[in-house]
């Protein structure tokens, strides 16, 4: 039997390994070690401070909260 395709973007939480911003907002400061989401974006890795990623992974529970119920 076939695998199913799966709807998860490859990313990782990572320590971040130098001073950068947020990709999602310039104005939060991620500094060296700080914990990070990465997610993986064509060929890039694009990290996520901490505040920023538990939006991201909670607007993504969400729309498989509300997909479940839709089906």
């Amino acid at each position: 039997m076939a695998r199913y395709k799966t709807l998860l973007v490859p990313h990782r939480v990572v320590a971040a390994g130098k001073k950068r911003k947020c990709f999602h907002s310039a104005e939060h400061q991620v500094l060296k070690g700080d914990i990070v989401l990465e997610i993986k974006e064509v060929r890039q890795w694009k990290g996520y401070c901490l505040p920023c990623a538990k939006e991201i992974m909670r607007q993504a529970y969400e729309q498989l909260r509300v997909a479940e119920t839709g089906l």
